[in-house]
């Protein structure tokens, strides 16, 4: 694997590796910025997660170093970068696959920032969704006209209200867990009987656990999908001009015209904005990255509950003992 000992000159430009919720695939790119604005976004690199793999994931005994392995490759990727982070998938519990940075730390050999849900445990957030900072960032660097819904669909369709033109970051942001993902074929199945599950009836912030995903048992997935977003849009501070789809449920089969319909709002995936699908997710967890190195919140009550805008996380450096904050 290829070793990257940093960049010569100009702006800190920080790699991010993210592995899908739904165990498909993994995928990295780049940002660059000071914390408070991207400058720039990279390609994305990364490939599908093989079913071994996958099985491993899923097991906590065998998760680690799984995790740092494949997100490791995957950043490798994106050539020489300043700084890295990377975080394992969210299968529901209250701490995604964390992994240990000082690995990535040492096979990369530059310094790597981790484990960015943990502050956010500790202070009673719920410890996602959390990559509301970062996604505001890159709506602002897209130009994406606001109000926007920045909608990520992988095991659950986390949903982040933006407003790019506010000039408080914190004011400009709300995000939670609108329902599950459409993973799985479109059905004709009615979908208003697990929306009467109490997950459903709680206010925002939330969060799709494992316990929600049970209570719907076999609910027919894109149409629940739809229903859930549709039905959370109530709870944003301002509609939205346009609902962005990204991840890889973006592409799933009537899920748009059905958004569409019920809500009379204009459904793009955010390909059509100049960011692959793919990126959103690492794009942001790069720029969360960021404003840790540059001590700057990376979570917000309006996000995940916590008591107040923090930051911290673990930062590694090759032969360096991890340190936290």
């Amino acid at each position: 694997m290829a070793r990257h000992h940093g960049r010569s000159a100009g702006p800190v430009r920080c790699g991010a590796a993210h592995v899908s919720s739904t165990l498909g695939a993994v995928h990295a790119t780049w940002v660059e910025g000071d914390g408070t604005a991207i400058t720039g976004i990279g390609p994305v690199a990364g490939r599908m997660v093989t079913a071994a793999e996958a099985a491993a994931l899923r097991d906590p005994d065998r998760s680690e170093p799984m995790v740092e392995e494949i997100c490791a490759e995957a950043l490798a990727e994106l050539g020489p970068l300043d700084l890295a982070t990377f975080e394992g998938p969210d299968l529901g519990d209250p701490q995604p696959v964390a992994g240990n940075g000082q690995i990535v730390a040492e096979v990369l050999e530059i310094p790597v920032i981790w484990n960015l849900r943990a502050a956010d445990l500790e202070f009673g957030g719920q410890g996602g969704p959390i990559g509301g900072f970062g996604l505001l960032a890159v709506a602002r660097f897209l130009g994406l006209p606001g109000p926007a819904a920045l909608i990520e669909l992988d095991r659950a369709a986390t949903l982040t209200w933006v407003d790019p033109g506010a000039e408080d970051d914190s004011a400009a942001l709300m995000a939670f867990d609108a329902g599950p993902g459409p993973a799985g074929p479109l059905t004709d199945g009615d979908a208003s009987g697990p929306l009467g599950t109490g997950f459903f009836y709680r206010m925002p912030p939330r969060r799709w656990d494992r316990a929600a995903e049970a209570a719907v048992g076999g609910a027919p997935r894109t149409a629940l999908c739809a229903e859930a977003l549709l039905d959370a849009l109530e709870y944003l501070p301002a509609a939205p001009r346009t609902l962005w789809l990204a991840g890889p449920g973006r592409g799933a089969a009537g899920l748009s015209d059905r958004l569409a319909r019920g809500s009379g709002l204009e459904v793009r995936p955010i390909d059509e904005a100049g960011l692959d699908g793919e990126a959103l997710a690492p794009a942001a967890l790069a720029h969360l990255a960021l404003r840790v190195r540059a001590g700057l919140p990376v979570t917000a009550p309006s996000l995940t509950g916590v008591r107040a805008a923090i930051g911290g996380a673990t930062r590694s450096s090759p032969g360096v003992i991890p340190l936290s904050g």
